[in-house]
């Protein structure tokens, strides 16, 4: 984080207009991204919430499904705020967990390599 000691309060008013406008005019795709992976979530909860948590890849799909979903949230906190390069990290990374958890399937092997932090393609 820059600290700006002498800066102006006109400069701060400046950095205030000129942030509302980037998160004015990158909105309509961001909603769309947040909308799509918040319905993946209404569908995983309400239909397939089923994991088998006595088993490894069930807690795995749990962990990852936390994960998708908090980055999802620190994603619309990132938008309002007007930080929208994190914003845009967080959704991409809540896209990311969601592939690895279906890549993980019903896999104890893939969950293992997941939990120890094995390259998949590697081993296989």
């Amino acid at each position: 984080m820059t600290v700006m000691l002498f800066t102006t309060l006109s400069t701060y008013s400046e950095m205030i207009e000129e942030n509302r406008k980037e998160w004015a005019n990158a909105l309509p795709e961001l909603s769309s991204a947040s909308e799509a992976i918040n319905q993946c979530f209404q569908t995983l909860i309400i239909q397939n919430c089923h994991l088998p948590l006595d088993k490894l890849y069930g807690y795995a799909q749990a962990m990852l499904s936390f994960g998708s979903y908090s980055s999802w949230i620190d994603a619309h906190l990132q938008a309002t705020s007007g930080q929208l390069p994190s914003s845009w990290s967080d959704i991409r990374r809540a896209i990311e967990f969601a592939c690895y958890s279906a890549k993980i399937g019903q896999s104890d092997k893939r969950a293992r390599y997941w939990q120890d932090g094995v390259n998949l393609a590697s081993n296989e």
